[in-house]
């Protein structure tokens, strides 16, 4: 078992199946892997995508103690970067999510800041 020193370096560190029972069910003439990214901290391949635009902006001078990273979501993303945020990174995560959603309480086990609100772009019941 792999232990990592934070969350960030567990990204990406997925593990690959080998679908050799349905490769000779289709007659494939090729190996069959598929990459587990479902095992990446925050359930999602989005959790790259996350991480890659925290180390970017951090590495450029764009992301700083101070700075707070707001993402208007539904889904795998905001996941990711509350995931991230306030654990391995300084700068904090308000995600914005609709009040109805599956990843509501995904969410709720990171650090980031999950706000519900139906308020979305220029669309807002209330």
């Amino acid at each position: 078992m792999d232990i990592y020193g934070n969350i960030i370096d567990a990204i990406g560190n997925t593990p690959m199946l080998e679908l050799g029972g349905y490769a000779r069910h289709i007659g494939a003439k090729a190996r069959l892997l598929v990459k587990l990214e479902n095992r990446n901290p925050g359930g999602s391949i989005k959790d790259r995508v996350a991480a890659r635009m925290l180390l970017d902006a951090e590495d450029d001078g764009r992301l700083t103690p101070d700075t707070v990273i707001i993402e208007p979501t539904s889904g795998n993303t905001g996941i990711g970067l509350a995931a991230l945020c306030g654990t391995a990174r300084t700068a904090p995560a308000a995600c914005a999510a609709p009040p109805a959603g599956k990843k509501r309480g995904l969410s709720a086990a990171f650090p980031g800041n999950v706000n519900l609100s139906a308020c979305f772009g220029i669309s807002c019941q209330r």
